[in-house]
């Protein structure tokens, strides 16, 4: 069984997220995505967990990020979902099995 942390490292692939973000903790897409950095990157940053959940679940109740007004999209992730992706980004560490 998959603890929530290397759930959201997999869903962090399968949802695409690699697409605007580099997380070299997730090695999938980090060097594939260096040329876009589209959102902020978040190899190994630590994120408080409320922030992520609002992030994810109603990302237009925020600002826009950075310079170039960026916004986080609306995946339409599901409660399971959310709360791995919450506990990769705001947990201990979690890298890729062997």
């Amino acid at each position: 069984a998959l603890t929530p942390a290397e759930r959201g490292r997999h869903l962090f692939v399968a949802k695409g997220c690699g697409t605007c973000h580099v997380n070299g903790d997730v090695p999938e897409f980090a060097e594939a995505n260096e040329s876009h950095k589209l959102g902020p990157e978040l190899t190994g940053r630590r994120l408080e967990a409320q922030y992520v959940r609002q992030r994810l679940t109603d990302p237009r109740s925020l600002p826009a990020i950075g310079n170039a007004g960026v916004r986080m999209p609306n995946l339409e992730l599901a409660e399971p979902e959310v709360g791995a992706l919450v506990a990769l980004l705001s947990g201990p560490k979690v890298t890729a099995a062997n």
